[in-house]
């Protein structure tokens, strides 16, 4: 982060929670009340640091909602606060004063410590610290309700797909073509490049949605609840040699941003037609698939029609969600080669084809979600049934009375990995989920977990072959660890956590996952048994068996128990306050237990 952007919004953001005003200065919006009295009166405004974190040109970070907007940018003239539409998750939740209670609303019942990914930090030039504006941020309202409940707002050009935003990266490449079909289509009347805008006419699909800037507010919010990657054909769009006339464009062209905006986000391919004879005479009445248009736009990385979305969230209830992310399909090599260090003998290597892509949870399922789980189900663990939960000690496990996961002998947030659960208990959730959401979430296979873990790579650790290098990779047994149990075998190196770490803490693999090692043991669907003796296609492990497998090592784990092909488990009704679990999603349609 440059230090010169960080000093402009920090300085205008303290300035704004001192006077109560929009983050523009503006002093006056239409048909909104006035903000109440500065919520901290004479006493000092809170160090934006607790609240803020500024990721100007920073790598993608993990968040567990987010919040964009669509007809305000603060820099091209279109920043009252009344036209924003606010976008949830994805979901339009409403426009001005109505939009901005509800987010509102929202972020009241996230849990304490939550993450709000803010995007776009908008700027047309990052490195001179000008505005990201951000509708209603330092009403009184808004700083109350992140104060209270040490929220995190995480100002990014990073999209929640971890794709920077357009403006930091441009993508209007046109070429010419013939005959593309559309999805949507988009024009306008009375306007010609040298008219008033406020006297054009937005159409979409043949219908009139508005005049003026309205209307054009009115062709985003459309284009925002379109399928993503639909063709979406703007026309008239004349280019060539000039008629004695300029150059058409769409009206209202200094707002682009805002159709950039939208437009990336959606990952929508744009069509522009060269052919005006055919939208005076046709008369917007017969199929637009024969007219002329250019070449739709591609965007970096973005899949082919037809393909699965990179990054979906599940909606567990009351303002909680689930992060998970694409993994491919593909072959690798399980297990590990007989010249690995510590390597058991349980850990033969065999070729292994994972034959469907899935997504997998990007971060272990937490606290907070997992008691999203329990407040919609009244389910009781079997650690709350029996009493009492092991605790690790390094060594071995230890019984302890009362332990739970409200409960689990060390200090957490609702952003930790839930801990003190079964197998029993993981799989319970993972049924729920299903039910509420109508995806088919289940605990990854043992072949499903190895894969997504390594990711593509043929190492020890993700890192490597060499446990020295894993600083800032996972949290498992460290320096930071054995100043607390002095016997333990430690990595060389700190993490700066003895027990748990809230999820998302370290680096992710190259496949988007965090915690992969470390952290907490992962609960997998399969019994524990031997690995099969030839190549496999999508294994689940054997029929039947006395303990259900657990992977990727926990906070308590020594360097040799947390390598990528390292195999244990335990009796799937028994629960330690080091081992939790994360979700996969197929996309084979659904199936509830």
């Amino acid at each position: 982060m440059r230090p010169l952007v960080a000093m402009v919004i920090v300085a205008c953001l303290s300035q704004a929670l001192s006077q109560g005003c929009s983050p523009s200065g503006r002093g006056s919006e239409p048909n909104l009340p006035p903000a109440e009295s500065p919520l901290f009166g004479d006493r000092p405004v809170p160090d934006p640091d607790q609240w803020i974190e500024l990721k100007v040109r920073d790598k993608p970070q993990p968040f567990d909602v987010y919040l964009t907007w669509l007809a305000y940018d603060c820099q091209s003239g279109l920043d009252y606060d009344d036209a924003a539409l606010f976008v949830w998750n994805g979901k339009a939740v409403g426009r001005g004063m109505k939009g901005f209670e509800e987010v509102l609303r929202r972020m009241s019942g996230l849990p304490h410590g939550a993450r709000i990914l803010v995007y776009p930090c908008l700027s047309t030039d990052f490195s001179s610290g000008t505005s990201f504006g951000l509708p209603f941020l330092c009403r009184d309202e808004t700083m109350r309700i992140v104060v209270e409940r040490k929220l995190r707002l995480i100002f990014s050009p990073f999209d929640h797909t971890g794709r920077i935003h357009p403006l930091l990266a441009p993508f209007w490449h046109f070429r010419w073509a013939e005959g593309e079909d559309c999805d949507a289509w988009v024009t306008w009347k009375n306007y010609d490049g040298l008219s008033d805008p406020e006297e054009a006419v937005y159409l979409w699909n043949g219908k009139e949605v508005g005049q003026g800037l309205q209307g054009f507010i009115q062709v985003l919010t459309h284009l925002d609840e379109i399928k993503p990657q639909s063709k979406v054909l703007i026309c008239p769009y004349y280019v060539g040699p000039p008629k004695q006339k300029p150059e058409r464009q769409v009206p209202f062209a200094k707002y682009d941003r805002l159709l950039d905006e939208v437009v990336y986000r959606r990952q929508l391919i744009v069509l522009q037609s060269s052919d005006e004879n055919a939208l005076i005479k046709k008369e917007f009445g017969e199929s637009l698939g024969s007219r002329k248009t250019h070449t739709p736009v591609v965007f970096p990385g973005t899949p082919p029609a037809g393909a699965p979305e990179k990054n979906i969230n599940l909606d567990l209830g009351g303002g909680a969600t689930l992060a998970l992310t694409l993994v491919p399909a593909g072959k690798f090599v399980m297990g590990t080669p007989p010249g690995e260090a510590n390597r058991r003998k349980d850990e033969t290597q065999h070729e292994v084809t994972i034959s469907k892509p899935f997504y997998m949870g990007v971060y272990e399922v937490t606290r907070g979600q997992f008691a999203a789980f329990v407040n919609d189900t009244g389910w009781k663990t079997d650690a709350e049934q029996d009493g009492w939960a092991y605790s690790w000690d390094g060594n071995k496990p230890n019984p302890v009375n009362g332990a739970g996961w409200g409960n689990p002998g060390s200090a957490q947030t609702d952003m930790h990995p839930v801990v003190c659960v079964s197998w029993k208990d993981a799989s319970a959730f993972c049924q729920w989920l299903s039910r509420k959401t109508g995806k088919a979430v289940r605990l990854p296979t043992e072949a499903e977990w190895e894969y997504a873990c390594r990711a593509g790579t043929r190492t020890v650790y993700q890192w490597g072959d060499n446990p020295d290098d894993g600083k800032g990779w996972c949290n498992a047994a460290d320096q930071t660890a054995r100043r607390q149990f002095s016997d333990w075998t430690v990595f060389n190196w700190e993490d700066g956590f003895v027990f748990t770490a809230p999820v998302g803490q370290f680096r992710q693999n190259s496949w988007g996952l965090y915690d992969m090692h470390g952290n907490v043991s992962e609960w997998c669907a399969d019994w524990c048994g031997d690995y099969p003796g030839g190549a496999v296609t999508d294994p689940t492990g054997p029929a039947s068996g006395h303990d259900r497998v657990l992977r990727g090592g926990s906070w308590g784990d020594i360097p040799s128990v947390c390598r990528s092909g390292v195999r244990d488990g335990y009796n799937p009704g028994s629960s330690f306050n080091c081992s939790g679990f994360r979700v996969m999603v197929s996309l084979a349609g659904v199936h509830v237990p």
